[in-house]
């Protein structure tokens, strides 16, 4: 649950900046910042669902 909060926080932070400039350079660089983000915590998540199993 925490760390779902957590992420949720993370999530809105990146949207609020992915539609906050409006250059696309600023947008890519938000964009694969958000992305590599998200593939972290979902690996970690793996990790620890696979720790559990």
């Amino acid at each position: 649950m925490y760390r779902r909060r957590m992420s949720n926080k993370l999530r809105r932070r990146w949207a609020s900046k992915l539609y906050g400039r409006n250059s696309f350079t600023s947008n890519s660089v938000v964009a694969t910042e958000y992305l590599t983000t998200w593939f972290f915590s979902f690996t970690d998540s793996a990790q620890t669902l696979s720790r559990m199993i």
